[in-house]
């Protein structure tokens, strides 16, 4: 994975959501939320895929386990960094109904699917890329 696929990836899910704002996407087909939260986090589980082989890989872990199974850290960062945009996102849609009014977070069960779609998205990285 490359930081310019990863980044090209992040702008396009950027779009579509810049789009399905300009014409209420999100109140005409409000399921679209679950699709671009799992894209989101297939986005950021590429950049921190990218991350991870451009800079972290080399890092030498103290622990003797990760160092034994070093695909354990990687799943591990990639996931938790897709789950970290995630809740960085989710901050950001908070402020957005308290600031302004909208209304982005309808529930608390909401915003747990948001990050739980933006896991899966990270996830299905690993899937799609892990090579034995």
């Amino acid at each position: 994975m490359t930081y310019k696929l990863a980044i090209q990836s992040a702008f396009a899910v950027m779009l579509v959501q810049v789009v399905l704002l300009l014409i209420n996407g999100y109140w005409n087909w409000p399921t679209i939320d679950i699709p671009m939260h799992f894209a989101g986090g297939a986005a950021m589980g590429m950049l921190g895929l990218a991350l991870w082989n451009e800079n972290v890989s080399t890092i030498s872990f103290k622990n003797t386990f990760l160092n034994a199974r070093p695909w354990i850290a990687k799943i591990l960062f990639i996931v938790c960094f897709a789950g970290l945009i995630g809740i960085v996102w989710e901050f950001f849609e908070f402020a957005q109904d308290y600031f302004f009014g909208s209304y982005t977070q309808p529930s608390l069960q909401d915003s747990l699917g948001d990050l739980f779609c933006d896991l899966l998205g990270g996830l299905s990285i690993i899937f799609f890329t892990f090579k034995k």
